[in-house]
């Protein structure tokens, strides 16, 4: 089984991709590597602030128990 054009129309379609050019890079699409540093610290020092809390909250509830 051969791979390629089978009719007139799918040569003549053929012929035309091949010989068009195009341009795909997109300056106005792309993500600024800033904005994306900027995020992920921010969610590092969320998740950080998080544990401190819960860790914070474990330490007094475990004081409390012991005063008791």
């Amino acid at each position: 089984m051969a791979v390629g054009p089978n009719d007139v129309i799918d040569r003549k379609l053929v012929q035309i991709y091949a010989k068009a050019k195009t341009n795909n890079f997109d300056m106005s699409s792309t993500v600024n590597p800033e904005k994306i540093m900027n995020s992920m610290e921010l969610m590092a020092l969320n998740n950080k602030s998080y544990f401190d809390i819960k860790r914070n909250i474990g330490n007094r509830k475990s004081n409390l128990k012991d005063a008791a």
